[in-house]
């Protein structure tokens, strides 16, 4: 997607949010979502109260977020990053690289749902809040209808009455694009946690019975440090004059940075690999590892004789740069 179409994205987003249907949803899907972590139970908070602590933490951040666009390239390198990060991995939004966040990832986020359907994360918003239940970081993610709707956001209205057709269309409608995927809030001081994590589904059949869901925290921590190693590229795009006053009358920064994979970092070579005519490119697994640093790191953190920070160390892209990229279930997804 272009950057100028990110920048639109995100003022259509802002506009849609201010709509008292969308709002309703996203109140009662963010409390829902919210509820069913570890760290909250659902009988004691009010849903009014959730809903709308969370849907004005979104509305907020999303007006007031930095917007960037990963390449497919990159977000295919974050897949793998993000299945070598220890599960003890300590959680720290310091990381990040701005208070708020509006990210479109060229290549969706595959999400493991924990009703057995698989979502694609095409949009995420991260902020902060504080709530009765702690003060932490929230990661919203989106499904967008336009691009590419995922199993569990089609709709199908014709076992629905005509009231109940009329009602679903007209929300269906304000939201646009927007398809809610889930919100997660991770307290302060939290690991990432497994690749996978247990959520509670109750229908008629298992009421209350666990299914495993993925665990999206553990690509957002990668995304933010993997934008500040060396095998990443973040450029500012360039935006037309048409862009820009766009954004200016929504009061958005006129900016997209576009984060990129440097793919010739690591120009590892084979054998007799040049003469090899490769038909695709895909990812060399790399492998996360503490190495000493200064005090003064982004990432540093002291240890027995000085400080240290976890680096990514020598993932590389393999196949001529002109093929398409190939990732496998077995390596890549996220939700081993």
């Amino acid at each position: 997607m272009q950057a100028s179409m990110v920048l639109d994205c995100q003022g259509d987003l802002i506009e849609r949010l201010d709509l008292p249907t969308v709002r309703a949803v996203t109140n009662h899907f963010s409390f829902l979502e919210v509820t069913a972590g570890s760290e909250v139970s659902e009988g004691d908070q009010d849903p009014n109260e959730v809903g709308g602590i969370m849907t004005t933490a979104l509305h907020n951040a999303v007006k007031n977020a930095s917007a960037y666009s990963v390449s497919f390239d990159m977000c295919a390198m974050l897949e793998a990053a993000a299945m070598e990060l220890q599960d003890e991995t300590q959680w720290n939004m310091e990381f990040a690289p701005t208070d708020q966040g509006f990210v479109r990832f060229d290549k969706p986020i595959e999400i493991e749902d924990f009703r057995g359907k698989t979502m694609l994360a095409h949009f995420m918003v991260w902020g902060r809040v504080r709530t009765t239940w702690g003060t932490g970081s929230f990661l919203w993610f989106f499904n967008d209808l336009w691009t590419q709707a995922d199993d569990a956001h089609v709709m199908d209205f014709d076992d629905l009455d005509k009231d109940q057709q009329a009602i679903w269309k007209r929300m269906h409608d304000d939201a646009g694009r927007w398809a809610h995927i889930g919100v997660v809030v991770v307290n302060n001081g939290r690991t990432v946690g497994p690749k996978t994590i247990d959520k509670r589904w109750s229908n008629s059949k298992d009421e209350g019975e666990q299914y495993p869901a993925t665990n999206v925290v553990r690509f957002v921590h990668a995304f933010w440090l993997m934008m500040h190693q060396t095998i990443t590229v973040v450029e500012d795009s360039k935006l037309d004059r048409a862009a820009r006053r766009r954004a200016e009358r929504r009061r958005l920064p006129a900016k997209v940075q576009t984060i990129l994979l440097r793919r010739k970092v690591y120009p590892n070579r084979e054998p007799g690999e040049s003469l090899i005519e490769w038909q695709h490119r895909w990812p060399v697994r790399g492998h996360w590892a503490w190495r000493k640093c200064g005090e003064d790191h982004r990432f540093a953190e002291p240890y027995e004789g000085g400080w240290h920070c976890w680096i990514y160390v020598h993932p590389y892209m393999k196949g001529p740069d002109d093929k398409p990229i190939l990732l496998t279930d077995k390596v890549y997804r996220l939700a081993q």
